[in-house]
């Protein structure tokens, strides 16, 4: 997919410059059936190829260049760029509200054994494992971001504890794309170690 080059001056959004996060969860929107977004390492589509993102993919935003062009996010780890007319706030794209940047409404799965958590738009949260069928509804009661805002998430919904992080995750076993990946522990059932899983918004 081409997109237009934008200025070579760069700048973050005025909320970075001014020293606080203004991170924020946005939607891959009106990418043409078949076609995938490119992910830039400079805001330019002359600038290296280092990875794609699909329609509905969610992203972590940190800002934006000075034009408004190119968004600023953050994509396995690293910093990255992706043409800024391809993304929608997950509100206006039918997406819930988050919690303090945390999204709500999103469904994690992962292996050994199979298992999935759901954290609902009404912050309730339920785990169902394959050997032990579902859980306890439990309520997510505390969501707080990474030192610079954003992500990684740390999260309670008691008695889980959990990571959530806005890597690009694969289950290993399907061709579906995730958003995010997960560390998921229970410390109060004994858990020999922690589940690894990956996430999307619903």
């Amino acid at each position: 997919m081409s997109h237009p080059v934008s200025a070579t001056v760069l700048a973050v959004s005025l909320c970075l410059w001014a020293g606080f996060s203004c991170a924020e969860m946005m939607q891959v929107t009106g990418v043409p059936d078949g076609d995938h977004l490119n992910v830039r390492k400079g805001p330019s589509a002359s600038s290296a190829d280092i990875g794609d993102l699909h329609e509905g993919d969610v992203v972590d935003v940190r800002g934006e260049n000075v034009a408004g062009t190119w968004s600023h996010i953050r994509y396995r780890g690293e910093t990255a760029w992706v043409a800024s007319r391809y993304l929608t706030r997950t509100v206006e794209a039918g997406r819930v509200a988050t919690v303090s940047g945390f999204p709500l409404g999103i469904t994690c799965r992962g292996t050994e054994p199979f298992w999935t958590l759901t954290i609902a738009q009404d912050r309730m949260a339920e785990f169902t494992s394959l050997v032990d069928g579902p859980a306890p509804i439990t309520a997510l009661t505390q969501a707080t971001p990474s030192t610079g805002g954003g992500y990684p998430f740390a999260f309670t919904a008691p008695p889980y504890v959990g990571t959530l992080d806005a890597q690009a995750c694969s289950d290993g076993m399907s061709d579906i794309s995730y958003a995010m990946s997960l560390v998921l522990t229970n410390p109060s059932q004994g858990w020999t170690g922690p589940l690894y899983g990956c996430c999307n918004v619903d």
